[in-house]
Parts: C-alpha cells; sequence; structure tokens
C-alpha cells in the first residue's frame, strides 16, 4: 500500500496515463510484471517520496513520473525478478537516492535513467562489484549536493568498483570535482588528496588501502590473472597472446581480439575488430619475476608497461599480470 500522499496524488491525477503506459509496456513485453512493479512502487519509489508531503507537487510529480517511468522498464528487462538486482535497487532507492533528495528532486531525468544504465553496466561486466560501487556513493552523502558532483562520482565509483576502462576519465573527475567530495570517495584527509590522486595517477595497481600512508607499494607482484577458457565459462578458445601498441594491451586468442584493461580496482577485457598490426614478441622474463609464477615453464609472449608486465603461457587461458616499478621503459 503506497504511504507517500505525494505519490498517491500523482497517481490519481495521472491515473489514466499511467495504465496506458502499462498497457503499452505490457503488449511490448509479454513476460511483464504487474506484481513486479508493485513491488518497485511499494519498495523503492513510495519510501523515496515519503518525506516529500511539504513539497511543491509540481516538483514531487517530476520525480514521481521519472521514477514510474524508470520502474517500468525495470520491471520489463526483469530487473526485479532478479533477487540480487532486487536488492541492489532497494539499497538505491532507500539507502543512497534518499542521502541526496533535494538534488534528486531538482532534476530527476538526470540521475535515475543514467544510474541504472550505470549500473547495467556494471552488473553485465565480470569481476565488478555493484556493492562497492554504492558503498563508494554511501560514503560522499550530502557531498552530492547537483546532478554534476552526481555524475562525477559515479563514474569515478564506477571505475573503484572494477571498470578498469575508466580509469582515465575517472582520475580527471576527481581532480575536477570539489576536494571535499574526492576526499570521501578516497577515504583520504583534504591535506592528502593532492598525494592520493598523483599516486593513482603514477601507479595503475595503487590501491585505495595504500593512499593514507607513504609507504611505497610492494613490487613486483603477480597482480592479476585475467581470462579463462571458454569451455568453462570464459572468452578464450585457445591460450591467448599479448602485445602492447600506443601504451595500451591487447590480446588475441584464435580469430578474437580484445583491448585489455586492468588496474587495482579491476580488469575488463573489450572487444575489438582486431589487433594493432605486428606479431605478438617473447619477453625475456628475470628469475625473480618467474619465481612469483611457479605454476607456468614456459612463455609464449609478453607485452611492457611502465608499471606492469603481461605475460602468456601456451600451459594458461589467461593473461598474467605483474605490477612491476613504475618508471620503467616500456
Amino acid at each position: 500500500m503506497i504511504q507517500s500522499l505525494a505519490l498517491r496524488a500523482f497517481f490519481q491525477t495521472q491515473r489514466m496515463a499511467c495504465n496506458q503506459r502499462v498497457a503499452q509496456v505490457r503488449h511490448q513485453h509479454p513476460r511483464f510484471s504487474t506484481d513486479d512493479l508493485q513491488w518497485f512502487i511499494e519498495h523503492c519509489l513510495d519510501p523515496l517520496m515519503r518525506p516529500l508531503e511539504a513539497e511543491n507537487p509540481l516538483r514531487t510529480f517530476k520525480l514521481a513520473e521519472a521514477g514510474f517511468g524508470l520502474g517500468l522498464e525495470l520491471v520489463a528487462l526483469h530487473w526485479v525478478a532478479d533477487e540480487s538486482r532486487r536488492s541492489l535497487l532497494h539499497r538505491l532507492w532507500t539507502e543512497l537516492y534518499p542521502s541526496m533528495l533535494e538534488t534528486l528532486v531538482a532534476a530527476p531525468a538526470d540521475i535515475l535513467a543514467p544510474t541504472a544504465n550505470l549500473l547495467q553496466h556494471l552488473l553485465s561486466t565480470p569481476g565488478t562489484s555493484p556493492q562497492r560501487w554504492l558503498d563508494t556513493l554511501a560514503r560522499a552523502g550530502d557531498c552530492l549536493d547537483s546532478p554534476a558532483c552526481w555524475r562525477r562520482a559515479a563514474l569515478a565509483g564506477a571505475w573503484l568498483a572494477g571498470l578498469a576502462h575508466y580509469r582515465d576519465s575517472a582520475l580527471r573527475e576527481l581532480a575536477a570535482m570539489p576536494a571535499p567530495l574526492a576526499c570521501r570517495l578516497l577515504q583520504v584527509p583534504k591535506q592528502r588528496l593532492g598525494v592520493a590522486l598523483a599516486r593513482l595517477g603514477a601507479s595503475r595497481w595503487c590501491a585505495l588501502e595504500a593512499l593514507a600512508g607513504d609507504k611505497p607499494d610492494a613490487v613486483p607482484v603477480v597482480a592479476r590473472r585475467v581470462g579463462q577458457c571458454s569451455l568453462l565459462g570464459g572468452l578464450f578458445e585457445r591460450p591467448p597472446q599479448v602485445r602492447v601498441c600506443e601504451r595500451h594491451l591487447w590480446v588475441q586468442s584464435g580469430q578474437s581480439h580484445w583491448q585489455l584493461y586492468a588496474d587495482a580496482f579491476g580488469a575488463v577485457l573489450l572487444p575489438a575488430a582486431e589487433c594493432p598490426a605486428g606479431r605478438p614478441q617473447r619477453l625475456p622474463v628475470a628469475p625473480a619475476l618467474q619465481a612469483l609464477l611457479p605454476d607456468i615453464d614456459t612463455f609464449s609472449s609478453g607485452a611492457r608497461l611502465s608499471d606492469t608486465l603481461a605475460l602468456t603461457s601456451p600451459e594458461s587461458f589467461a593473461v598474467l599480470l605483474l605490477a612491476c616499478p613504475a618508471g620503467e621503459e616500456a
């Protein structure tokens, strides 16, 4: 049962239009569940709007209309039917959005749909953590006082939650956003923000836990093993090969190609039409580095970035990434 007077007023005045929208969506999506829509309204939209009883109806109607429209779309995409996604939605609408309610009421269309798209991107990318994304944004609290701050924080949080290909954009947004907001996202005091941003920019393997102190990152270490055999649910039909071009890693397995982004927060393989011209190379592997990979005897290809050594082996379906000291030539 709807408890928000503002939401009740919206449905009373817009009943015919809302019913028409539901009928249209049900016609387009025969498996559309009105029970799931009811759950979204009662457990997500209604709790968000309860504190808005004294607001101008013209402002609350914008939020109710945008929220109802998004709810229709999410139910049609079966988000609410999926237990894990339902849990994320509930937390987003009952914990995070209430902390930035004034911003949301002022510009619901600028926040609700882009946020759902970003959350979908996180959910569809293996190895990411949507819960970590919500945790990061929850730390921002009342610093999310404009749609611009929200967009910047949401993108930076998505990087910290595992979307490694957002790294460069996220670092730019962190440098451009108000200092109090950046400090909350990175969990550093204001006097250390400049140092923290410099360290994150200098090494892709710098983790948040290292930003509080001055101790250098421990290197070299095996940072990540990226990829898996397609028979086990991975992407690679054959043991992959790796190469570097214009300071980016490229991976080939059979006739398929990817650009590989990886850092302390995640790893993403983005499909590509082809790899840059040239053959993968074998790099000499120092005994000290080879000792970090006791299960690998031979290496088939290698590529060097300033702070990363990428290796492949005929014995593995993974790209092996070692964090190495920054500043060395690629």
